[in-house]
């Protein structure tokens, strides 16, 4: 059985917010995984379920629209 991989976006988050976002992602249930990258601990990286993807980004987008984070972008997983 071939393992399904969750998506993947980083996202800037100001440092001020990070304990924020991440504890609001921690709340919400099976969501997303969210960890900072160790080069910058600004830029957060989040591992979405597939059929999480449209709830992530409608929280993300209200979390943007309120100024915890700054940018999103989708990328390739880089674990896969």
């Amino acid at each position: 059985m071939k393992k399904k991989m969750c998506l993947y976006y980083q996202a800037f988050v100001y440092k001020k917010n990070t304990l924020f976002v991440g504890g609001f992602f921690r709340n919400e249930e099976h969501l997303a995984f969210m960890r900072s990258l160790e080069e910058n601990p600004e830029i957060q990286e989040f591992f979405v379920p597939e059929e999480q993807e449209e709830r992530f980004l409608y929280l993300i987008d209200c979390l943007m629209s309120m100024g915890y984070v700054r940018s999103l972008e989708k990328l390739p997983n880089r674990l896969a």
